[in-house]
Parts: C-alpha cells; structure tokens; sequence
C-alpha cells in the first residue's frame, strides 16, 4: 500500500491487472499473455481468446469462448457485447472497432472492420464488413435473426447502409 506521493527509480512488477483511480490496466479476464486491456471492464470475462487489444470503458467484456480472438476495440464500449452469446471460435475473431459504440451489440460477427462512432450498432451475426465514418452498417441485421447471413458489406459516410435490415455484397457511399 503506498500512501501519498510516491516516487519509483526502478520497476514496479504486478503479477495482476493493476488498479490506477479505478482504471484497470493489465490482461483483463484470464490473464492471458497476449492480451492487453485499459480501462474498466475491458476484457472481463474472457477465459482463453488470444491476442485481443481492448482499450476504453467495457471493451470486449463479454468474450466467454475459448480458442483464437484477434479483436481489437478501442472506444466506449466498443464491441461490447461480442462473445456474449457463445459461439464458436471462427463465428467471434478478427474484428476490428474503433469508435465510440462501435460494435456495441454484435454478439456473434467475424472479421468486421468498423471506424465511426456507433458504426455497426444494432447490428448481429454479420461478418466480413467494413465500414468507415458515422453511423456506417448502423442498421444492418438489426435482430440477432436478421442480420444472419449478411456479409461483404462495404459502407463508407455519414448513414451509410443506415436502414439495411439484412443483405450481403452491398457498397454504398455517402456523403
């Protein structure tokens, strides 16, 4: 326990996430080796996904599988909700949110590339999408039913693919 201010010379080693102003910073849940979290919540309940980067308020805290994840989300609840309904390994990697929002309800997607704030956001069970700017994807599968099937999407602007309920191969731009 350190009390007041503290000056340190040397190095300072945790074997647990560690605590700053209620920040977490370490590996989150699982404590696995090739996982980085920041921030509170981030990484919670993964148990074994590797080489997962989440930074920012309740990132990927809902990661409960085992096997490869791959994700990287940075912003306020970015993929927030990704693993929160199982899935298998290959139905929950190598997504990408950057964004405030983003991918805060895809609870089962692969391979989504998002930037934009609440891109993707009722979005679910759609992989392989990218989309880039404001509201990009926002609407697309817009039920955990929907949205199954819908892949290769390509949005770019501000509402892109914005009222979508389902589909796939669609490019749109918007400006």
């Amino acid at each position: 326990t350190f009390v007041g201010n503290n000056q340190f010379n040397g190095g300072l080693t945790s074997s647990t996430d560690i605590s700053v102003n209620s920040l977490k910073i370490g590996k989150g849940g699982g404590n696995i080796l090739s996982n980085t979290a920041v921030g509170i919540d981030a990484l919670l309940s993964n148990t074994t996904a590797l080489g997962n980067v989440a930074i920012g308020y309740s990132t990927l805290p809902s990661q409960q599988f085992t096997g490869n994840g791959y994700n990287t989300a940075i912003g306020y609840l970015a993929g927030n909700a990704l693993g929160s309904l199982g899935g298998a390994q290959a139905q929950l990697n190598n997504n990408t949110f950057i964004g405030a929002n983003t991918g805060n309800l895809l609870a089962i997607g692969a391979r989504n590339t998002i930037v934009g704030s609440s891109g993707m956001a009722n979005s679910n069970y759609t992989e392989r999408n990218t989309g880039l700017g404001r509201g990009v994807l926002t609407a697309l599968g817009s039920t955990i039913t929907n949205g199954s099937g819908s892949k290769y999407n390509t949005a770019i602007g501000h509402n892109a693919l914005f009222g979508l309920g389902s589909g796939s191969n669609n490019t749109f731009i918007h400006g």
